[in-house]
């Protein structure tokens, strides 16, 4: 312990010798302490090649995905499958103790994060908003938002919330849809979730759906630009409408004009509504036919 003053003269001016590893005082040059021990973080790292530091931390980074990131794991399925009857067995044993010793508290975020990761595996999202989606369930329990709900509603309603959080938009019917739950209750979560942990959720852009619809669609990316185009200026003429309406009606024009054939049918299907709602409006955006071929090739 480093002492406030020095012990032989009083001087509270004190330098460090870092390759020596004392510490000194500047007036008398008395050697306060020797070998001090370090507590901040780890940034140096010896290779066996003697290639030098490296800017790398001594361990793994924090996961939130992971229960108990402190928790030494024993063995693995892939572990099990080269040992013997008896050794493998007494490995399940030991799995099974190091169980008991987790509290409940980690028993809950485990099966929380197993459903997690079932979720997004299904919807093909990125492990950034996997994470994402982890730290604000974590939020969620520390707030005792579990207690009384499903840990499943809880869950898909924070993989929606980082998809918005991560401009990786999708539709509330088709999230649902995929995520096996009532529309009402993933609603319901979300608005208790957004409130009571104090997100900032900005509302769904027409554009962000642009390229999805396009990918499903197999566009070019001329159509897709000219559709970007389109909704910048359908957002200047209308504003509160459908953002998914707005964009099929945009990607529908946007064929219309560089020629390429796609039904309305097959539009609306990508996009999620009915032919009625993307007929509608685009009478609302376009009191006449778009285009000037547009009245020559109609695909219906």
């Amino acid at each position: 312990m480093i002492e406030s003053a020095c012990p032989d003269c009083g001087s509270t001016a004190f330098f460090m010798h870092k390759a020596r590893g004392e510490v000194i005082c500047k007036k008398c040059a008395f050697v306060l302490e020797d070998n001090p021990i370090d507590f901040g973080a780890d940034w140096r790292e010896f290779d066996e090649d003697g290639s030098g530091e490296s800017n790398r931390h001594a361990g793994a980074p924090f996961d939130p995905r992971i229960g108990n990131n402190l928790a030494t794991t024993v063995g693995n399925l892939g572990d099990l499958s080269h040992l013997t009857g008896k050794q493998r067995l007494k490995v399940k044993r030991l799995r099974a103790k190091q169980g008991w010793a987790a509290t409940g508290f980690e028993h809950r975020l485990d099966q929380a994060f197993n459903n997690l990761r079932m979720l997004t595996s299904r919807l093909g999202v990125p492990s950034y908003i996997e994470k994402d989606a982890a730290e604000l369930y974590r939020e969620a329990v520390a707030r005792n938002l579990a207690r009384c709900r499903p840990t499943e509603h809880l869950v898909t309603a924070t993989v929606w919330i980082a998809c918005k959080r991560n401009q990786a938009p999708i539709a509330w019917k088709e999230f649902a849809t995929k995520a096996d739950i009532d529309l009402r209750t993933l609603h319901r979560t979300t608005k208790l979730l957004i409130r009571t942990l104090s997100l900032k959720i900005h509302p769904a852009s027409p554009v962000d759906f642009v390229a999805k619809f396009s990918a499903k669609l197999s566009l070019t990316h001329k159509v897709e630009q000219k559709a970007v185009k389109l909704l910048e200026e359908f957002i200047r003429k209308k504003s509160g409408m459908n953002p998914l309406s707005l964009a099929a009606t945009a990607m529908y024009v946007a064929c219309l004009q560089s020629e390429v054939q796609r039904t309305q049918k097959s539009i609306a299907q990508t996009a999620g509504i009915t032919e009625t709602t993307l007929r509608n409006t685009l009478q609302m955006l376009f009191p006449k036919k778009p285009g000037s071929k547009a009245k020559k090739r109609k695909y219906v």
